[in-house]
């Protein structure tokens, strides 16, 4: 027996796509009597919900936010340049001036987009925690540090 989504599911994965993502403000318009706690909790659970995933992939492909679209949208960051007018002086006597544009690498959105680009192609680098254990730090992975206090 397939369970159909809820209404409320359904107002989340709308809400969801409407309000550029946000899980919690999604399930606080879908379940209006959630605490924030409790709205970031079904929010998680939702997210997790392979039909209201679905739900969602679909209205985002008919928003024109497909993997390919997004794919390109970070190819073309990744070579953003930003323009900057310079005025140039030139003569004797009565100076003329003339307006030149010029081009230049736009590094910060080129380093936003490789994040970006990292993070979808998994390869960023796994987050370092430190944890104290009586008087001794421990840095690393949460699995290296497991691995140290097991072995």
């Amino acid at each position: 027996m397939r369970k159909r989504l809820t209404e409320s599911q359904v107002i989340f994965a709308k809400e969801f796509v409407e309000n550029g993502q946000n899980g919690k403000a999604a399930a606080m318009v879908a379940y209006p009597d959630a605490s924030p706690d409790s709205a970031k909790v079904t929010a998680s659970r939702n997210l997790d919900n392979p039909k209201i995933l679905s739900l969602i992939e679909n209205a985002l492909n008919k928003k024109g936010v497909t993997e390919d679209a997004i794919a390109e949208t970070i190819s073309d960051a990744l070579k953003a340049k930003k323009s900057y007018v310079q005025v140039e002086s030139f003569g004797r006597g009565e100076s003329s001036s003339s307006l030149v544009e010029s081009e230049v690498p736009d590094h910060a959105t080129r380093l936003k987009a490789a994040e970006m680009a990292t993070k979808l192609k998994g390869l960023n680098a796994p987050e370092v925690h430190k944890h104290e254990f009586q008087g001794v730090l421990a840095t690393g992975t949460i699995r290296e540090i497991r691995e140290a206090l097991q072995g």
